[in-house]
């Protein structure tokens, strides 16, 4: 997927995350620190991985969806 599209995605994902957070306090990140604190760790993560294709991934307890969701953005050949 081209890194726009993902892009993309991890800004739409960052807005809902924070639309709901007002309503359930799901993250304790202000918004202006979320790329650092948020996103670049889950991305980090990526290269860690190995083989990716069908690769099985469980983010047991993730609250607002940190790592999962960028995770599952940046790798759909992965069931997370």
């Amino acid at each position: 997927m081209p890194k726009d599209i993902i892009d993309e995605k991890i800004d739409l994902f960052l807005e809902e995350l924070y639309r709901w957070n007002e309503k359930r306090n799901l993250t304790a990140v202000p918004k202006d620190k979320a790329e650092e604190i948020l996103v670049k760790p889950s991305l980090s993560m990526i290269g860690l991985l190995g083989e990716k294709e069908g690769l099985h991934i469980f983010d047991i307890g993730s609250g607002g969806g940190i790592p999962a969701v960028i995770l599952a953005i940046c790798l759909p050949e992965c069931n997370i």
